[in-house]
């Protein structure tokens, strides 16, 4: 890690995420991309949890 450079954290994703995450789905898996409905569903199912990767700038980049 480089001091004075905030490092990138992996994090659970949340609802506030989605947009950002919707994004990358159209970018990396169109057209097997999942729907929004998907996460959604997905998100609130028990025991299902996601992880994203949030940037310094606190931008979803994976």
């Amino acid at each position: 890690m480089n001091a004075g450079h905030p490092a990138t954290r992996i994090e659970r994703m949340r609802w506030w995420h989605l947009d950002q995450v919707l994004a990358l789905e159209h970018q990396l898996f169109h057209p097997d991309r999942w729907s929004a409905e998907t996460f959604w569903a997905e998100l609130a199912a028990p025991g299902r949890s996601y992880l994203v990767a949030v940037g310094p700038d606190e931008h979803v980049i994976g």
